[in-house]
């Protein structure tokens, strides 16, 4: 190879080349705009088992709904005023369980950092052996910086949860930004496994159905809905009278 040959080949620069680092130059770029997604945003499912009698009725009975809002506060020792769990109450109020240990760590620095906490009932597993109820939750906890985006990502997650769907809430950077440049409309089309039964466990409930819905709106307070609510029930008891006095008349 003569010298002018060796001289040509050390300055050559290949297209393919430069074009994949200048793609690779902007998205390192693009990235960089953001909050790295872990000091933003978790997202994660928790199972408990209800620790009374009360937290036992509420997730067999109207306040065990799938897609309910569960209200998680903190639990102090009188004492010291040490944190040591995360109680859950359904929406009425009623307290259903305290979670302590890792179950409740992140939820504990999320409050504590003022982010805001999101825990929605996601699946209701009975169990016939031991007679009992234990649930699932979907817990998405985020910056409050980043409330538009990621409270829109939160609204899909709960329609998809009320549909029957056990979606995806662990995000990687990529995912995350997507989330925030779409405004919450992106989300994770691959769903997860559900939990793994044990012998004699069976769902009981896995998704919202439409006469929960009304439960849940005459809940809520709203005058509109209790009387469609009201009325709905009518319809149902007047067909019950009219099918019984059919049969027997």
């Amino acid at each position: 190879m003569t010298n002018r040959d060796e001289i040509e080949s050390r300055s050559y620069r290949d297209p393919q080349g430069d074009r994949i680092q200048a793609v690779q130059t902007a998205l390192d770029l693009k990235m960089s705009r953001f909050s790295p997604v872990d000091s933003v945003y978790q997202g994660f499912y928790i199972q408990f088992e209800p620790d009374s009698a009360q937290g036992k009725r509420a997730l067999a009975g109207s306040e065990g709904i799938v897609g309910s809002r569960l209200t998680a506060i903190l639990c102090e020792q009188e004492q010291d005023r040490r944190t040591y769990g995360i109680e859950l109450k359904a929406p009425s109020g009623t307290s259903i369980v305290v979670l302590k240990g890792q179950e409740s760590e992140r939820i504990i620095a999320a409050i504590q950092a003022g982010w805001s906490v999101n825990i929605y009932l996601s699946l209701v597993v009975f169990s016939k052996e031991t007679d009992s109820f234990w649930a699932e939750a979907a817990c998405i906890l985020f910056d409050t910086e980043q409330e538009g985006p990621l409270a829109n990502f939160t609204k899909n997650i709960v329609y998809r949860l009320n549909r029957g769907t056990h979606p995806g809430l662990e995000l990687n950077q990529e995912q995350f930004i997507r989330i925030i440049e779409s405004n919450g409309a992106w989300y994770l089309t691959k769903d997860t496994p559900l939990p793994t039964l044990k012998q004699g466990e069976i769902i009981y409930r896995r998704r919202k159905v439409w006469r929960e819905y009304l439960v849940e709106a005459a809940a809520s307070g709203k005058v509109g809905c209790k009387v469609a609510a009201i009325f709905f029930w009518l319809i149902v008891i007047i067909a019950v009278i009219w099918l019984v006095a059919r049969f027997i008349f």
